[in-house]
C-alpha cells in the first residue's frame, strides 16, 4: 500500500490514517494479490472514509483521491474476497486494550458515520418509485444513455457486445416459447431492440412500454426502420396503468427500478396482464437474500449516483411478492457473465476517454462510470449480486 503524491506527515494526517484508513483495510483481510494502491490524496480521501466507508470509497475515487494497478476492478475484488473470509472467523477482541481515547475516538465516529448513513438512507427513500417518482428517476440515467457509443466516438469496435446482446436476447426469446399467434408485453421497452426482434423470429403482436420520451422516439424510429409498425407498438405509459390481456410478458432489468415496497403491486400486474396458461420471463439483477435486509435499510453509491431510486431485490423477495396464480419455473443465473460483460464496458469506456471528455464531460463524470463498472464487475465476481432470468407460470 503506498501513498502518492502527498507526503505530509502531520498529526491530522497520521491520525486519520491510523484510525480510519488501516482500520477499513485491515477489516477486510490481508490484500495477496500484485495489486497496488496509489492515495493521491489522503487528507481529502480519509475525510470521505469517515463519513462512509463503502460510500466514500467511491466517492473518493471520483474526486480522483486514489488509483489503483492494475486496475480498480481487481483491488476491490481483493477487498470484497477478503471481506467475505474474515467474516467467516471470529476477529480478535480488541477493546481491552484500547485506551480512554480511542474508545472515545471511535464512538465519535460511529455516531457521524450513523448520522451520514442515516441521512443518505432518506435520500434514497424520497427517490422511491411512486408513478410521478419513477420517471424522474430515469431522467438522467436514460438521457445519458441514449447519447449512443457508436454515434460519439469511433474508436472502440462495439460489434463483439452487440453480439453478445444479441445472444442474450435471443436466449430471453426462447425462453418466452413464442409463437406468431401470440401477444407480448414488454415492461421496459428500452429503445426497441427486443421488440424488433422478438417480432422478426416470430411475427407475434408486440406492446412496449417505457417512461422515458427518449427512449420512445428512438424505438420508434427503429420499428419504423424495420418496417415493424403493424407488428410493434411503443408506448409513453406506466406500467400500473397498462391494460389488456397477453400471453405472454417480458421485462428485462426494469425490476431494479421498482423497489421492495412496490413488488407485490408489479406481480400482481404481471399476473392481471396475463391470460390464463401464459407466461412471464424476466431478467433481474438480484441481491443475495443473506445481505438483503441490510441493503433494504441502506444507500449505496449505485443507488445515489448511478441508479437513483434503484433497488436489487432478492430471490427471496421475489417469492414472496408473487400472487398465488404465478409460479417459477425455469431459472438461469449468468451473474458471472455479467462480470466479464462489465470488464469490456470498463475497457471500452477508457479507450474513448478523451473523446467524452471533449463533449463537455466532466473528470468527475468520466471516472463515476469507471467506478460503477469496476465495482459491478467485482461484486459480480464473487457472487455478492447475481443475474437471473427466470419463468413465471400463470396457473
Amino acid at each position: 500500500m503506498t501513498s502518492g503524491a502527498v507526503r505530509k506527515q502531520g498529526f491530522l494526517y497520521d491520525l486519520l490514517i491510523t484510525y480510519v484508513f488501516f482500520p477499513f483495510i485491515n477489516s477486510c483481510g490481508f490484500l495477496r494479490k500484485a495489486v497496488t494502491m496509489f492515495i493521491d490524496n489522503p487528507i481529502h480521501f480519509c475525510w470521505l472514509m469517515i463519513l462512509d466507508e463503502k460510500m466514500g470509497l467511491g466517492e473518493a475515487y471520483m474526486a480522483g483521491d486514489w488509483r489503483a494497478e492494475p486496475n480498480p476492478t481487481e483491488f476491490l475484488k481483493l477487498l470484497i474476497r477478503a471481506k467475505k473470509e474474515t467474516a467467516v472467523g471470529k476477529r480478535p477482541s480488541k477493546k481491552a486494550n484500547r485506551t480512554v481515547a480511542a474508545v472515545a475516538m471511535a464512538f465519535a465516529l460511529d455516531v457521524l458515520r450513523r448520522a451520514v448513513a442515516i441521512y443518505t438512507y432518506i435520500q434514497h427513500r424520497i427517490r422511491d418509485n411512486t408513478m410521478k417518482q419513477s420517471a424522474k428517476n430515469i431522467e438522467g440515467t436514460v438521457g445519458l444513455m441514449n447519447k449512443e457509443p457508436g454515434h460519439q466516438v469511433k474508436k472502440v469496435d462495439f460489434e463483439e457486445l452487440e453480439k453478445a446482446q444479441l445472444k442474450k436476447i435471443d436466449a430471453l426469446i426462447d425462453m418466452l416459447d413464442l409463437k406468431e399467434t401470440d401477444s407480448v408485453l414488454e415492461i421496459g421497452c428500452g429503445w426497441g431492440a427486443f421488440a424488433i426482434r422478438g417480432v422478426q423470429r416470430s411475427g407475434c403482436k408486440w406492446t412496449g412500454l417505457t417512461i422515458s420520451h427518449e427512449q420512445l422516439a428512438l424505438g420508434k424510429e427503429r420499428v419504423k426502420a424495420a418496417g415493424l409498425e403493424d407488428k410493434i407498438d411503443l408506448k409513453y405509459q406506466d406500467y400500473r396503468l397498462a391494460g389488456g390481456q397477453y400471453t405472454r410478458v417480458i421485462s428485462v432489468e426494469m425490476i431494479e427500478a421498482v423497489g421492495h415496497a412496490f413488488l407485490p403491486q408489479y406481480f400482481q400486474i404481471i399476473s392481471d396482464r396475463l391470460s390464463p396458461g401464459g407466461k412471464a420471463v424476466l431478467q433481474a439483477i438480484t441481491c443475495p437474500d443473506a445481505y438483503y435486509a441490510k441493503y433494504c435499510k441502506s444507500s449505496d453509491f449505485i443507488k445515489k449516483y448511478i441508479f437513483p431510486g434503484g433497488h436489487m431485490p432478492s430471490l427471496g423477495a421475489i417469492s414472496a411478492a408473487l400472487p398465488s396464480d404465478l409460479q417459477f419455473g425455469e431459472k438461469r443465473h449468468i451473474g458471472r457473465h455479467y462480470a466479464t460483460t462489465l470488464d469490456h464496458w470498463y475497457s471500452a469506456w477508457m479507450v474513448c476517454e478523451k473523446d467524452i471528455l471533449a463533449l463537455g464531460y466532466s473528470e468527475s463524470f468520466h471516472r463515476r462510470w469507471q467506478y460503477y463498472f469496476c465495482l459491478c464487475s467485482s461484486l459480480f465476481a464473487n457472487d455478492h449480486i447475481d443475474t437471473v432470468q427466470f419463468e413465471l407460470n400463470k396457473c
